[in-house]
């Protein structure tokens, strides 16, 4: 049975690499499993492989404490969930941000110099969201008007000057999250990361339309291109 391992820094990364997996995925028959570190200690109890009746793959989603500590977490435990617990991939989901775009290489340099540290660095991959994976959410721009009908892509033009049409959010805007929130704030919503807030944006999202921005975005489809890689039978459908 194929074994993954997601490691993500937050729980918005988590909810939306969860329903990744069950909408790009789901027609596999995969078991998702989740667990939320807290603490200083770095090591994750994971329970030996076992075969699931009907379940052709697995799939663990790591959330850990902080962006700081998600490739620490990743070297810590490479060895054991590779070696011994069967793992195929290990893969983690960081924000460029608060870094510059400037920075991305010196930081895929620095991250990949960590991992090397592991002898089982050629199953592990950190992907780097620019600037942050709010920025794929954006690219959703009917997902607005899911959530409030007010909310087309003329009026937050209008209001804000952003056009969502057109712009790759990857690199038309600094901080997403936040332009995320300014443009629900002109419905007096918000998003600012809470969990019932992250459950409605991720909630309205179009993962078949996100798939469809081939030139846009180019971070999530380097995530999503490293899961087709190791998932069986990955010529993928979306549901």
């Amino acid at each position: 049975m194929t074994r993954i391992a997601i490691f993500v820094e937050g729980q918005t990364e988590r909810k939306f690499a969860k329903k990744l997996i069950w909408q790009r995925y789901g027609h596999l028959t995969p078991k998702v499993n989740e667990i939320i570190c807290h603490g200083k200690g770095r090591f994750i109890s994971i329970q030996e492989p076992q075969a699931y009746p009907g379940v052709d793959w697995f799939v663990l989603l790591i959330e850990v404490p902080s962006r700081d500590t998600l490739v620490s977490y990743i070297k810590d435990n490479a060895t054991n969930m590779i070696f011994k617990r069967g793992f195929n991939l290990l893969l983690g989901l960081l924000d460029l941000f608060p870094d510059k775009r400037s920075d991305k290489i010196q930081r895929i340099n620095a991250i990949n110099t960590t991992l090397k540290e592991s002898p089982a660095c050629d199953k592990v991959r950190v992907i780097l969201a620019v600037m942050e994976t709010e920025a794929w959410f954006l690219c959703d721009w009917h997902m607005f008007q899911r959530i409030d009908t007010r909310l087309t892509t003329a009026f937050i033009q209008s209001h804000l000057g952003l056009d969502l049409v057109t712009d790759d959010p990857e690199l038309a805007y600094k901080h997403p999250s936040k332009t995320l929130d300014e443009i629900l704030e002109q419905v007096q919503r918000r998003y600012r990361k809470r969990s019932s807030e992250i459950d409605t944006v991720v909630g309205k999202l179009d993962l078949g339309f996100l798939c469809s921005c081939t030139s846009k975005i180019d971070s999530f489809f380097r995530f999503i291109s490293e899961l087709d890689s190791r998932i069986p039978k990955s010529h993928t459908t979306q549901k």
